[in-house]
């Protein structure tokens, strides 16, 4: 079943101390309702480019695996989306994980990738702030509790 997600909001979290990192990703459909939320460490601790870089690539590869058909992509890391939307090719290491988002990005209907502030991105931010760095990952298909002050706020 194809389903239309009006906006992924995506970030990344590093947790210095830990040398642990997390990719964080709030689907929210047209009406602004949380329809997925999703937590995954991330291999490694990246540079914050790097990370952002590789949490947007592991977002876009989700709203493919659930058949979401139209999405635009925030995230509040204003260098990834310039790179992300530039023709030239990036020869750097996160040029390598940017040229893959937009081959993937490509199999949408409908699909784009927008910088918005971090007080636009809340909901991504809160999520990766409060993961659990002992766990495997986390989804749901309802606003975490975490967040959904957060999602309340935008949606009025």
């Amino acid at each position: 079943m194809v389903t239309t997600a009006s906006w992924g909001d995506v970030d990344a979290a590093l947790f210095p101390e830990q040398r642990l990192s997390a990719a964080e990703a709030v689907f929210r459909d047209n009406h602004g309702h949380c329809i997925l939320a999703v937590i995954e460490p991330l291999p490694g601790f990246p540079t914050p480019e790097m990370a952002e870089a590789m949490t947007i690539q592991w977002a876009v590869q989700i709203a493919s695996d659930r058949g979401f058909d139209k999405v635009i992509f925030e995230s509040d890391c204003l260098s990834l989306v310039k790179h992300s939307l530039s023709a030239e090719r990036d020869r750097s290491m996160v040029g390598v994980v940017i040229s893959d988002i937009k081959q993937m990005m490509a199999g949408f209907a409908s699909t784009s990738i927008r910088h918005v502030k971090r007080s636009c991105n809340e909901a991504a931010h809160i999520l990766a702030r409060s993961c659990d760095l002992s766990s495997q990952g986390f989804i749901s298909f309802s606003a975490p509790v975490s967040i959904l002050k957060t999602l309340c706020i935008d949606v009025l």
